[in-house]
C-alpha cells in the first residue's frame, strides 16, 4: 500500500496498521507467558530449566521427571505445551535405548516467563 504523505488520512491508516501488528505480536507473547505460567508443573519445569544449579543446560523430559519427582507422561505433555508456546526450544536429540531422547532449553521468552512468575510470586507473598 503506497502512502501519499500529502494525504494525512493514508499516513494515519498505515501507522495504525503497524501499531495493530505490533500490538498483536505483543498480545501473542503475553498469552504465551500467561499460559506457560498457568499450571504449577509448567512453572516448575521453567524454573528448573532456568535454575543456576542446572547451569542453563539442555534437559530431557526424562531428566525433568526424575528431578521434579513427577510422572514422565505428565512432564512430556507439559514440555510439549511449553514448546508449542515458544517458551522452550528443542536443543537436540540423542539415541537412548532404541528411541530418541529430546533435549530442551529455555528461549528468551521462557526467561521472561520465569522472571514474570518469580516477580508475581514475590508480589503475592
Amino acid at each position: 500500500m503506497a502512502c501519499d504523505l500529502r494525504q494525512p488520512q493514508s499516513w494515519l491508516q498505515m501507522a495504525s496498521a503497524r501499531e495493530r501488528a505490533t500490538q498483536a505480536k505483543l498480545d501473542a507473547k503475553v498469552d504465551a507467558l500467561t499460559q506457560g505460567l498457568a499450571h504449577p508443573l509448567r512453572r516448575s519445569i521453567l524454573y528448573y530449566l532456568a535454575d543456576e544449579a542446572n547451569g542453563n543446560q539442555r534437559t530431557s523430559p526424562n531428566e525433568l521427571s526424575k528431578a521434579l519427582d513427577e510422572r514422565l507422561t505428565n512432564i512430556s505433555y507439559h514440555v510439549r505445551q511449553l514448546a508449542q508456546k515458544g517458551l522452550i526450544d528443542l536443543a537436540g536429540t540423542a539415541p537412548r535405548r532404541g528411541a530418541l531422547e529430546h533435549y530442551y532449553k529455555l528461549t528468551q521468552l521462557g526467561r521472561m516467563a520465569v522472571q514474570t512468575g518469580r516477580f508475581a510470586e514475590g508480589v503475592n507473598a
